[in-house]
């Protein structure tokens, strides 16, 4: 008799099923166990117990890792879908009290979204859930959709079009830029023309290890473009906060959005300037996963969110 014939699926549990997700996904049993919050022995044990019911290896070790049997990915991929689903059905019970709630929401943002966005947050979250706590990761923007598909993340603040089709998002409002520079500025003396915009040496913003330039540098750069002209970046940064502290030590300008600005101007002895183009501002998204529609406590820090 077949393993198909002989197989019991009364005898595969939820619960290793979704073990035996986790450790297809990352590849690893050590790393599966963290994630789930249990020993690696547990786990181990409970794999060897899916082997047992299922007659199947289920995850072979190679000389790069640890890789599943075709079986294994079949069981993991019909499984999934039933798995998301019996999630959903649970939050929906689920009872959520901003006042009360002690719950943890993970955000994944750029420094340019913490200081300017989710520091207004957070005062709304101090005012109506003080139990509640909000942990801001860096957000990669290529693998915004595997990062809360897996729910390692609850939500993500990334640039609309850097946004995967399949996730659940609604758009922030954009944010006015303005450009900085220092107050006794030899160029500058109370007015920016786009000659001077494009003249003065300026400090921009890069995003991750490729260096490559933020979607707001990347804005800037394009309406140039589009009149035939360029500007020389002195210096490139990964940290938007960096930007009003390089301003105000050197000659060169940058362009931020006008609430960090206003705030910086109280630190830094720095002038604000509107920007010498004219278009609309670069747009954000909050994004979500589809396991998180109807959870009730998202529902909340989403509502929050569009507030601001």
């Amino acid at each position: 008799m077949g393993r198909e014939d002989a197989l019991d699926i009364t005898q595969i549990d939820i619960y290793a099923l979704e073990c035996l997700r986790l450790v297809v996904d990352e590849r690893s049993v050590t790393k599966a166990a963290d994630r789930l919050g249990i020993s690696q022995p547990s786990m181990s044990n409970v794999i060897a117990r899916l082997r047992r019911v299922t007659g199947d290896p289920l995850i072979i070790r190679r000389p790069d890792g640890m890789a599943p049997t075709p079986f294994a990915e079949a069981l993991v991929t019909t499984s999934g879908a039933f798995l998301d689903r019996l999630r959903e059905l649970a939050i929906r019970h689920e009872v959520f009290d901003p006042g009360s709630s002690t719950r943890s929401f993970v955000l994944l943002a750029v420094d340019y979204i913490t200081a300017t966005i989710v520091s207004r947050l957070m005062k709304k979250v101090r005012e109506d859930a003080p139990g509640v706590s909000i942990i801001v990761g860096p957000l990669d923007i290529r693998n915004i959709r595997e990062t809360l598909e897996k729910g390692e993340a609850d939500f993500a603040i990334s640039p609309t079009h850097t946004v995967p089709e399949t996730l659940y998002g609604t758009n922030l409002a954009p944010r006015e830029m303005v450009c900085i520079a220092r107050s006794d500025h030899p160029v500058l003396q109370g007015t920016l023309t786009l000659e001077q915009f494009v003249g003065v040496p300026h400090a921009a913003l890069s995003f991750g290890s490729s260096h490559s330039p933020y979607v707001t540098e990347q804005w800037t750069d394009e309406i140039l473009a589009n009149e035939g002209l360029t500007r020389f970046k002195a210096a490139q940064v990964a940290s938007v906060l960096a930007l009003p502290a390089i301003v105000a030590e050197t000659d060169l300008i940058a362009v931020v959005p006008v609430d960090l600005a206003e705030r910086a101007a109280r630190t830094y002895a720095i002038d604000i300037y509107p920007l010498p183009i004219a278009r609309p501002a670069p747009q954000h998204m909050v994004v979500w996963h589809a396991r998180s529609v109807g959870d009730p406590g998202s529902q909340w820090l989403r509502a929050l969110l569009r507030k601001l």
